[in-house]
C-alpha cells in the first residue's frame, strides 16, 4: 500500500482496529474535483451536496426513475443485479443496503466493479449477522428499523467475511472491511467494505468462487489463491 491515506487503513500499536471509512469521509479523503460518484439505489439523490461541495459528478443508478435528476448527474436503470450503464464511469461506485436484497450477491458485486475505473473505489455496506440478534416490540406504535427480518425483502446478513470473498472473487482487492454500528432510529449493526478495482485494463466476466481453505492468512496470499493468473505484485497501485 502507498500513500498517507494508508496510515488510515494500516493496523499498529496504538490503533487495534481500523474502521472503515463511511461516503463523506471517503470523499473528503479520496474526492477530487471532476471526479465521478455511482450511487446504487440513488432515488432521493442524498449524496447530491456532498458531491457538489467536492465538485463531484454523480451517476445514479436505480430500479425506478427518480422524480429528478440533478444537473450535474446521469441516470441509469438497475434491473435485478445488472447495471444498464457502460463500462468504467465512476471513481468511486456505493451500494449502501443494497446487496441484502438481491439474490445474487456475487454478479452485483462484479458489476459494480465493472462500472468503477480501474484504480478506482467500491464501497459497499450492509446489514452484518449481528444485526440478527437485535429484537422489537411487538406494538404498532413501534416503528423503528431494529432488526435484519423487520424488512421482509431482505434476503440475508454479510459477516465481513461474506463482503470480504465477495470482493476478492469479483477482482476487487480488499482495502479495509470492519463492523460498524449505525443508527436508523435505534442502533443497528452493518458490515462495511472498502475495495479498490486493480489498476489495470482487464476485468473477468464472471465472479469466481472463493474459498481459503489452506490457504495462509494475508491479502496477497488470497488474492493469488482466487485469481493465480493475475498476481498480486502485477496489480500495480494498491492504495
Amino acid at each position: 500500500m502507498q500513500g498517507n491515506i494508508t496510515k488510515k487503513f494500516v493496523r499498529n500499536e496504538t490503533q487495534e482496529r481500523v474502521s472503515c471509512p463511511d461516503i463523506p469521509e471517503l470523499l473528503s479523503m479520496m474526492g477530487k474535483k471532476g471526479q465521478t460518484l455511482g450511487d446504487i439505489g440513488c432515488n432521493g439523490w442524498i449524496w447530491e451536496s456532498v458531491c457538489n461541495e467536492s465538485g463531484l459528478k454523480m451517476i445514479g443508478i436505480d430500479t425506478h426513475n427518480p422524480s429528478r435528476v440533478p444537473s450535474h448527474a446521469q441516470f441509469f436503470k438497475m434491473d435485478g443485479v445488472k447495471l444498464w450503464c457502460n463500462d468504467t464511469l465512476s471513481d468511486f461506485t456505493v451500494a449502501s443496503h443494497i446487496i441484502e436484497h438481491l439474490s445474487d450477491p456475487a454478479n452485483f458485486v462484479l458489476e459494480l466493479g465493472r462500472i468503477t475505473k480501474p484504480g478506482g473505489f467500491v464501497w459497499i455496506e450492509a446489514p452484518s449477522e449481528l444485526s440478527l440478534s437485535s429484537t422489537e416490540e411487538s406494538s404498532p406504535e413501534r416503528n423503528q428499523f431494529e432488526s435484519f427480518w423487520s424488512d421482509a425483502t431482505h434476503v440475508r446478513p454479510y459477516p465481513p467475511g461474506a463482503l470480504y470473498r465477495l470482493g476478492i472473487g469479483a477482482f476487487l482487492i480488499p482495502v479495509v472491511i470492519s463492523r460498524e454500528v449505525r443508527n436508523f432510529g435505534a442502533k443497528f449493526h452493518v458490515s462495511r467494505a472498502l475495495f479498490r478495482r486493480p489498476d489495470i485494463d482487464w476485468y473477468p466476466e464472471k465472479p469466481r468462487y472463493v474459498t481459503f481453505r489452506g490457504v495462509e492468512g494475508g491479502v496477497e496470499a488470497a488474492w493469488n489463491h482466487v485469481w493465480p493468473e493475475r498476481p498480486f505484485e502485477t496489480l500495480g497501485r494498491i492504495i
